[in-house]
């Protein structure tokens, strides 16, 4: 009865709103969001949430809370009291007496629960260890099991948290959160069995039969606490979560906990560590956005195409399609209990404001009614507030305040007995904040309005939201949002005045709109926003006003991060007559796509020799494709670690989650899922292009699976997911390690599609390097294509030298071999080099154990059974010898965002013995040492576990630096990276094709080359040239390039 007087009155206040013409009955189930528990009441708070974290930042816990009505005492004292039996012994019931009180008395459950979990919050607001600091922010939402119970999922923000990158933030995450099933005469024994211990049922298979359990049960045992890079396959493997916690054999089967909590508590949990944008998303689409359907079923939709042929007015159709949704829901006891009661089913920390930023003519306003039940103008809403505000005074400038700063900071106030409240703010669900606001006495400002209206200062400043639209699809109220919500103004008619439409004002006040945004600091989304909006303008001013090519400007150099205007601008300058070309090609490209979104996708393979500024071609075309688009529309990635790192992408492997070759085999790819399937596909949701660099290096078995991963993320059974590929190399480079080379279609794959041949060709063949001796780059273009002449080798010959001093030291530039039995070779050389200077080196052996812990016991010699080839212990060495100043190569991807990827080279400066030690004291001690990354900074590398079949089938599990001395590196490890000095094998041994030109391709100019052996017959004729690759070249070249060419 309750809600129908909700629903009843909330369409009584939008019986007094303006209707737009444009309002669809469809849309009418959007009056629910008023009424608690709701598809569109939880939709809002989603909502809310998302720019909540968009402007304070990813929470630091997630942390889950269940309910233990059967066995909590406090709740039987509860229900007996309701049952008049407050004399009896609570123990002493039977289950089957409580859950016959449960269900009788719903309501106390209900506020037993929420008492319980009040308290709860107290003691996480007061005790400062709980989560290693102060709960500086938080939210929660109440959801209701299947059998009707509730429980929390909550997320906290934690003050001054150590990065869970860093090894302070691993201590203090093993001091939050265990997973230690404990000694028996621990006061938590009985607790963590009972509560923590996971056992299977069928709801661990219910959405696939195939797996063991859901949850990821049981979980390997672990040497140490990690984190796991959202960009890895070990994050998929780990069910989404981004911490791996030390554990035992015997904890396999225990959730996480942290200690006072659980005792409070005295029941079920589960604590994460969030620390990221993108580690939240999981969470926020497992746990946060479970509600009930969100699209209308066939009931309601049919309901509503009957309502539309009615002729009742608007009032009689919203009440019909409400009552509809309310007749369909299933509510359980507990849940009417929570909504009637007025219990909250969510709450923040911090208050939401919504602002209607659409164009006045669109917006939707309250109705003033005077006593005699006559109109009489508007409600106040926030806007006309703002444009009240008072002068600029020694705490406020309200002057230079802009309408989403003072949302943020002001509130209206109103007296308590002040019934009458005109008010039309898009705030609902009251419920939804905490009551910090109110405890502490206001401070009050003054409007200019003529009723002296007020307004009280927040406590804490709230979470501006505003309507989200688009340039391409709205661009009127994209462009007039960001004016009403950047711009001071104290008329609001003000800010179109003597333009023709917004774009145009907010073009001409680009300048006026960024100097005077430059407070809050903490409002994280703002710079972005208006950033973006920014270069979405100025991205197709290109096309209407072209530049005049400057044959005295140089290939610039490019940012890793986003460019500044001033940036962008001098590369658009830096562009040839073939990059301007390709330039001016997507970005039309783009405009018909935007245009028409069934328009063709493009699909072009971008090459050319040394020197054409492939790299610098790709950025340029990643930034201007993400202007277009006003957002972040392009991914990027490449085949290593390395060449993915020198193009600020991903490796393909992390991006698309695909199989890792093991023994020289590519895997399966595995099945994207359930919750981790719907944060991939929403990572996604934005993404128009996909760039992939060092193409040679990508077997055609990999390209055919990125088509069917593209598919799957996009949803779309079309090629690619209906995306636009661009593919950036030379395929005259070295071909991949294993499996075929990206043009040829394997036999078993002939008859259908074949995939490389869908590309069309864009050869860049003019010289971007302008200074200097051009001998080199005639050299390298020589060779790639088998037609080097006498006095290039010449040239070479005149490098080759054995003097080792200098710039080309022994430990000096960089040694590149085709061999890893000549890089370990020098390597071990340079040791002994430092070994006789008298360098103390420090040797540590690896700690290897099987994953289950009574095999050790069966094995007597576990080397037996361990592999000897690095990549198959993941890239983790049995032996290392570091000194401070030893130079190292990581062996696997540590950190993927900071560029610590596999074939990162630096310098050791510091090794750090485990406890603050000055060295070993235990035989398996690992030391930590911080490596000099050079423009990637200084890092701390820490030991890494990881897992491995054992040769004799059973997993195991080796803890060690994942590094290894790189003094000297094969070609293959090289490709896609550039070094300014090194001296280059060119002998006998080479022995793959186009092995020579990466060789020598490597360094950046004939005074940094130095050659250390040549053998001019590996040089000349085909013997050093991919011949097959050569004629894919001819191949492609004769089919010609039309850039309005372009089918699906």
């Amino acid at each position: 009865m309750k809600e129908f007087y909700n629903v009843k009155s909330t369409i009584s206040a939008s019986a007094k709103k303006i209707v737009g013409q444009h309002g669809n009955i469809e849309d009418l189930h959007l009056i629910m969001r008023n009424i608690r528990g709701t598809a569109a009441y939880w939709r809002t708070a989603l909502l809310d949430l998302t720019a909540m974290i968009k402007a304070i930042g990813p929470p630091t816990y997630f942390v889950t809370f269940s309910c233990n009505d059967i066995n909590w005492i406090d709740m039987r004292k509860a229900l007996l009291y309701a049952d008049r039996r407050e004399n009896a012994h609570p123990e002493a019931l039977s289950i089957n007496e409580v859950q016959k009180l449960i269900e009788k008395y719903p309501v106390v459950v209900a506020r037993q629960f929420m008492n319980r979990f009040n308290a709860l919050k107290k003691l996480m607001k007061n005790n400062h260890g709980i989560f290693g600091g102060k709960v500086k922010d938080y939210w929660y939402r109440v959801e209701m099991q299947n059998r009707g119970s509730p429980h929390i999922h909550m997320l906290v923000w934690i003050e001054n948290h150590p990065s869970f990158d860093t090894l302070e933030g691993i201590e203090v995450l093993d001091e939050v959160i265990t997973c230690r099933l404990p000694d028996e005469n621990d006061e938590l024994y009985d607790l963590v069995k009972n509560c923590q211990k996971h056992a299977h049922r069928p709801t661990c298979r219910k959405q696939d039969r195939n797996i063991l359990c859901r949850f990821a049960f049981p979980r390997p045992p672990s040497t140490e606490t990690r984190i796991v890079a959202q960009s890895s396959a070990e994050f998929l493997r780990n069910n989404g979560r981004i911490c791996v916690l030390k554990r035992r054999k015997e904890d396999e089967m225990i959730n996480n906990y942290n200690r006072t909590l659980l005792k409070f508590w005295g029941a079920n949990m589960d604590i994460q560590p969030c620390g990221s944008n993108d580690s939240i998303a999981y969470y926020v689409a497992k746990y946060i956005s479970k509600n009930e359907p969100t699209v209308l079923d066939r009931s309601i939709i049919e309901a509503i195409q009957q309502v539309r042929q009615e002729e009742d007015d608007i009032s009689r159709r919203m009440f019909k399609i409400s009552m509809k949704i309310l007749n369909e829901r299933q509510v359980s006891a507990v849940e009417c209990a929570f909504r009637l009661c007025g219990l909250r089913l969510r709450e923040s920390s911090r208050k939401t404001q919504m602002i209607n930023t659409r164009l006045p003519e669109q917006r939707y306003r309250v109705i003033r009614f005077d006593n005699d039940d006559n109109a009489d103008g508007f409600c106040n809403n926030i806007i006309d507030r703002y444009t009240k505000r008072p002068r600029s005074n020694e705490e406020f400038d309200f002057d230079n305040m802009c309408l989403l700063e003072f949302a943020m900071l002001f509130e209206p106030y109103y007296r308590k007995n002040n019934t009458n409240i005109n008010d039309d703010d898009e705030n609902v669900d009251q419920d939804a904040y905490g009551d910090q606001e109110i405890r502490t006495k206001k401070r009050l400002i003054t409007l200019t309005d003529e009723k002296g209206s007020r307004m009280a200062v927040r406590n804490t400043p709230a979470i501006a939201r505003a309507p989200n639209f688009t340039m391409a699809k709205d661009p009127n109220n994209y462009f007039y949002s960001l004016l009403v919500q950047f711009l001071p103004f104290r008329n609001e008619d003000e800010i179109l005045n003597g333009y023709t439409s917004p774009h145009e004002a907010f073009v001409d006040r680009e300048q006026e709109l960024r100097r005077s945004n430059t407070f809050m600091d903490a409002y994280l989304i703002r710079d972005q926003q208006l950033t973006a909006a920014f270069n979405q303008v100025h991205a197709f001013e290109l096309l209407q006003d072209p530049i005049v090519e400057n044959e005295d400007v140089e290939e610039a150099e490019m940012p890793e991060t986003d460019m500044t205007n001033e940036q962008f601008q001098a590369v658009q300058q830096a562009l040839n007559v073939e990059q301007r070309e390709l330039y001016n090609t997507i970005t039309a490209s783009i405009q018909r796509q935007q245009q028409d979104e069934s328009g063709a996708k493009l699909r072009y393979f971008i090459t050319g020799g040394a020197g054409t500024g492939k790299s610098f071609t790709l950025k340029t075309l990643r930034e201007q494709v993400n202007r277009c688009y006003g957002k972040k529309a392009v991914k990027t990635c490449a085949l290593t670690g390395v060449a993915a790192r020198l193009i600020g992408g991903n490796t393909i492997h992390s991006l698309l989650k695909l199989p890792v070759e093991k023994d020289n085999r590519m895997g399966p790819m595995p099945l994207l899922t359930g919750n981790y399937l719907r944060v991939m596909r929403n990572q996604w949701r934005d993404t128009e292009f996909l760039f992939i660099d060092e193409i040679s290096m990508v077997p055609y078995e990999m390209l055919v699976m990125i088509n069917s991963r593209l598919q799957q993320l996009k949803n779309n059974d079309r090629l690619f997911g209906r995306i636009n590929i661009l593919v950036f190399g030379d395929l005259m480079q070295l071909p991949p390690v294993h499996g075929r080379q990206v043009f040829e279609q394997p036999p078993h794959m002939a008859g259908g599609t074949h995939f490389w041949q869908l590309f069309t060709l864009v050869e860049l063949t003019q010289n971007m390097r302008q200074q200097g001796d051009n001998t080199f780059i005639d050299i390298l273009n020589a060779l790639r294509v088998g037609e080097i002449r006498r006095e290039h080798l010449q040239t070479l010959m005149d490098k080759v030298s054995n003097d080792a001093s200098g710039l080309f030291a022994i430990n000096g530039a960089l040694r590149v071999y085709p061999t890893n039995e000549q890089v370990n070779k020098h390597n071990e050389a340079v040791l002994q080099y430092y070994r006789e200077l008298g360098t103390e080196i420090t040797e540590i052996n690896a700690f290897d154990q099987m994953v289950d812990t009574s095999e050790n016991d069966r094995i007597e010699n576990i080397e037996n059974v361990t592999p000897k080839d690095i990549n198959k212990t993941g890239g983790l060495p049995k032996k290392l010898q570091i000194f401070v100043g030893a130079k190292v190569m990581l062996r696997s991807n540590v950190d993927v965002e900071k560029g610590l990827v596999n074939g990162s080279i630096g310098n050791i400066t510091e090794i750090k013995w485990p406890g603050f030690r000055r060295g070993r004291v235990h035989e398996h001690d690992i030391p930590s040492v911080k490596v000099d990354f050079g423009r990637d900074s200084v890092h701390w590398i820490i030991p890494k576990s990881i897992q491995f079949p054992a040769t004799n089938k059973k997993q195991m599990e080796r803890r060690m630096l994942p590094m290894v001395l790189s003094w000297a590196s094969t070609v293959h490890k090289m490709q896609g990276s550039t070094v300014d000095a090194a001296v280059i094998y060119l002998g006998s041994k080479l022995f793959a094709r186009g092995q020579a030109y990466v060789a020598l391709s490597r360094v950046r100019s004939l005074d940094g080359l130095r050659i250390e052996e040549m053998d001019c017959k590996m040089l000349i004729g085909n013997k050093p040239v991919n011949t097959a690759a050569l004629n894919e070249m001819n191949r492609m070249r004769n089919l010609g390039y039309d850039p309005n060419d372009v089918d699906e």
